[in-house]
Formats: C-alpha cells, structure tokens, sequence
C-alpha cells in the first residue's frame, strides 16, 4: 500500500513534466516536396496558377513544395486548406492552437498580400500572415491582411523563415512570431465573407494578388495548457511531500 502511495504521485508528475515538454497532437501538416494532396490537405485552384515539387530548392539544400500565382484575375486562387474536426476545434480554442510554416519567396519586387499566405479561421474570424519581397530581394512580412495595412517586419534576403501564430486561451490573444521571437503579440483578426471557422489555409490565397511562395512545411497543432500541467505537477510534489 506505501508502495502504491508512492507509485501514484510519482506517475502523475512524470505525466505533467512529460507534458510540459512535449508538443500536443499535430493535427495537419506539410512536409517537403510532397504533394499537400498526398497529406491530406484539399487543394483549390484556378487560372494562372501552378504548383511543382522542388527537390531540393536549388542550393538552399531544402525540399519544398511550390505555389505560384501569375494572374490577378478573379478566381485565380492555389491553396490548400483541412477543417479540424468539431471535437479538435473545442480542443483548439479550450487548450491554444499554433498554425507555423516554413517558407521563402524565391524572387524580388513580389508585392506583400495575399499571394503568398497562411490563415487559420476561428469563430468566423480569420488570423493571416502575408508575404511580399522588396525590389532590393529583402522578404516582408506582416500578419493581417492586405486591406488592412498591417505593420510589415522586413527579413534581410530571401532565405527560409518559420512563421507562426500562435493562440493562448488564457489571455485569449494571438501572437506572431518569427523565427521563434514574438513580433506581434496581439495580431487582429478580420470578418471574412465567407466563414472559415476550423479551417487552416496555406498558398496563394487571393484572388486579386500574385506571388511565388516554396513552403518547406506546414502544421497546424493544437498545444498544451502549460498551467494547467504545471498544477497537476504541483499537486503531486505535495502529494510526495506529505509522505515523507
């Protein structure tokens, strides 16, 4: 019975630190050259745009899978999008969601919309990151859109990047970061006309846009609450304590 008091506390803290360190379920994502169709993201497409596996991305020794909008007509849209489950969206906004890629724009002078892009829609509000490059080959980046004129971050040269956004429930906030370093830590959300809610979306998401994008991944993660694990760490050193 001493054993079994012991036993318990010990595995509930090794539970909760485990926890602390370990990501949450990965509930879509793209890797490398593969076709996002493959991996089951939905592909949506039309005129004047093109998509091609790029193994490797010349001599930046990474794989990626390219999008590329050539047109501004209406309709001429390349991205692939997956609606989380009723029950892995409850998780999402209960527990944090993070949405990152990995990408570059391969060119210079692209003009920073929705031509090169990633959102994540939730209660009929979209979260979105755009990209555009300078004439000069630098990358831009902003989170929001392009209607709204959000504030652009500028990278030195045209190398890849991991871009996230993240939620935290507790303070019911979205941050971006870039590379890790949080740059906005409230990014605003938009109305779109048509609802998105649970739907991650990544390419050349405007119709009205162009831009040449070569995303080496892609995921979309529901993550832990670490309060939550830091309590049930808490609970069990007492629990421990106690004992001796």
């Amino acid at each position: 019975m001493n054993n079994l008091r012991t036993i318990l506390p010990m595995a509930l803290l090794m539970t909760a630190l485990g926890a602390l360190h370990t990501h949450a379920a990965v509930i879509i994502d793209h890797t490398g050259a593969a076709d996002p169709t493959t991996e089951g993201w939905a592909q949506t497409s039309g005129g004047g745009t093109s998509a091609t596996a790029l193994s490797p991305d010349g001599a930046t020794g990474f794989d990626a899978w390219q999008t590329s909008d050539t047109s501004s007509s209406a309709g001429s849209v390349r991205f692939y999008a997956h609606t989380l489950a009723p029950s892995e969206l409850t998780d999402a906004t209960t527990l944090g969601w993070r949405m990152s890629a990995t990408l570059r724009l391969p060119t210079a002078d692209q003009s920073v919309d929705e031509g090169v892009s990633f959102d994540f829609g939730v209660t009929n509000q979209i979260y979105r990151v755009i990209f555009g490059t300078s004439a000069g080959g630098d990358t831009i980046v902003a989170p929001g859109r392009t209607a709204d004129n959000p504030t652009q971050t500028t990278i030195t040269g045209l190398d890849y990047h991991t871009y996230s956004l993240t939620y935290d429930p507790n303070t019911d906030k979205v941050a971006f970061a870039i590379d890790g370093v949080v740059e906005d830590a409230d990014v605003s959300a938009f109305t779109p006309n048509i609802p998105g809610n649970g739907r991650a979306r990544f390419g050349a998401l405007g119709s009205g846009s162009t831009g040449v994008g070569n995303w080496h991944s892609v995921t979309f993660e529901i993550i832990p609450e670490p309060a939550s694990m830091a309590l049930m760490a808490l609970g069990a050193c007492a629990m421990l304590r106690r004992q001796r």
